[in-house]
């Protein structure tokens, strides 16, 4: 089973310096091989990164976000939320950050709003990919301005970050088990990749991954309960990747009491989810 730590959330700008280290001429690409560790030393330092003092000088960069949630969401929101914890830590850390994402967003770095407030919930606005479309256009527009770019789009910009001058890196923090992910990801093998697990980029593995870096949370957001409770919990979002119908399988065998607490986009789903709950408390 894959270890899963809770690490200071700066260690998304650590992983930056390394894959973009600065030099008198600017900043130049690391192979892919250089940044994987191959024996023990080089491993425990990549443990031991996101602890150790960042001395290289300040970046200007830039965080991409979607503008499906407002960075950080107001409720809940995980790609969005983590863009946030990253970059709240690079601008403590000195760096000139930039983040384009919607104009709800709160942050202390220089905020580039695309539209006026995110979209999930604004039925105004039902086309995210125009909106999308719009952030990358003004993101390119400017992208000399910065040292280093940071996307959390998925793919969106992959076209258009392979013919631009600065350079990038893509975390990508969903599913990669799609059987139309194996083309694209084999066409666009020149582009840095983050997975957020191990386990997450065994589907592309091949693609061209310059390293994991689990999510990371502030060190102080949640309390040790030692004890166990007399419930089972999901914490996520009704869609069928995060397999709540899973949780419910596995709470029924139990018989353990299940809580629900998710964000629902898809209600039919989540009704037939209900009714396949029978006895479990939903909440």
């Amino acid at each position: 089973m894959e270890r899963v730590a809770v690490v200071p959330h700066s260690s998304h700008g650590r992983l930056i310096a390394e894959l973009y280290p600065a030099t008198s001429h600017g900043l130049h690409r690391k192979s892919a091989a250089a940044t994987r560790p191959t024996d023990t030393a080089s491993k425990v330092r990549c443990l031991l990164l996101p602890w150790m003092t960042l001395k290289t000088p300040a970046l200007r960069i830039a965080q991409v976000a979607p503008l499906f949630e407002s960075v950080p969401p107001q409720g809940y929101g995980g790609t969005e939320r983590v863009v946030s914890y990253l970059t709240e830590a690079l601008v403590e850390a000195g760096h000139e950050v930039t983040l384009f994402a919607s104009g709800d967003s709160v942050t202390r770095a220089r905020l580039v709003p695309v539209v006026e407030q995110s979209l999930r919930l604004d039925r105004r606005r039902p086309d995210w990919l125009v909106w999308h479309t719009l952030m990358l256009e003004r993101l390119f527009a400017t992208a000399a301005q910065f040292d280093v770019i940071h996307f959390h789009v998925d793919f969106l910009h992959f076209p258009l970050a392979r013919r631009c001058a600065t350079p990038s890196v893509t975390t990508l923090h969903g599913r990669l088990d799609l059987p139309d992910l194996a083309p694209l990801y084999r066409e666009f093998t020149d582009l840095a990749l983050v997975s957020i697990s191990d386990s997450q980029r065994k589907p592309l593995a091949g693609a061209n991954w310059r390293a994991t870096v689990h999510h990371g949370l502030p060190e102080h957001l949640h309390r040790l309960q030692p004890e166990p409770g007399d419930y089972f919990a999901f914490l996520g979002r009704i869609s069928p990747e995060k397999r709540v119908d899973r949780a419910i399988e596995i709470a029924i065998a139990c018989g353990v009491p299940l809580r629900i607490a998710a964000k629902i986009d898809d209600v039919l789903g989540f009704i037939s989810f209900a009714l396949i709950a029978d006895g479990l408390r939903l909440c």
